[in-house]
């Protein structure tokens, strides 16, 4: 028998698993030494999982729960992340199936505009998003540089001189 996945609306009984997923896919996929304690002073699942304007889906393979991801709704925009599959399912079609989920929920909204954001060096990333219609438009770099100088120490706001 084939494995069957089901979407569906995210169970609440599914967080606490939802974001255990959620922090080994970005821990794993970012090179976190522990992924099981990435993130895991961040709230990505609960919050958006209460919020009014989002739509939250989870994943089943054969009944177990393997992933989730968020539609949000602001107005006439709408945009989806994080999307998380169990690390040992990676490349098996999961998040095609949470996408197509999230794509009729932004075809029902009768939304203006869809997006999201996604890690631009990733062909993985950027190929799934790709067969829903969904194309790199700017890549956002993030630099760093070094600091030219130490701040100085802390000082007490009363014993500071008037400048």
């Amino acid at each position: 028998m084939p494995d069957q996945v089901v979407v569906g609306p995210l169970q609440e009984h599914d967080l606490g698993a939802a974001e255990l997923i959620l922090r080994r896919a970005f821990g794993t996929f970012l090179g976190a030494p522990d992924p099981d304690t990435f993130w895991s002073d961040l709230d990505y699942v609960r919050s958006r999982f209460r919020a009014p304007h989002v739509a939250a889906f989870g994943a089943t393979l054969n009944g177990a729960f393997v992933g989730s991801t968020f539609a949000t709704r602001w107005g006439s925009l709408g945009f989806f992340g994080p999307i998380t599959i169990r690390t040992d399912l990676w490349d098996r079609g999961i998040a095609q199936h949470l996408l197509r989920a999230t794509v009729a929920q932004f075809d029902a909204w009768n939304l203006a505009h869809c997006g999201l954001f996604t890690f631009a060096h990733s062909a993985r990333h950027v190929g799934l998003y790709e067969k829903f219609g969904f194309f790199a438009r700017y890549l956002t770099a993030i630099m760093v540089a070094p600091a030219t100088r130490a701040c100085g120490g802390w000082q007490r706001l009363s014993k500071l001189t008037a400048s």
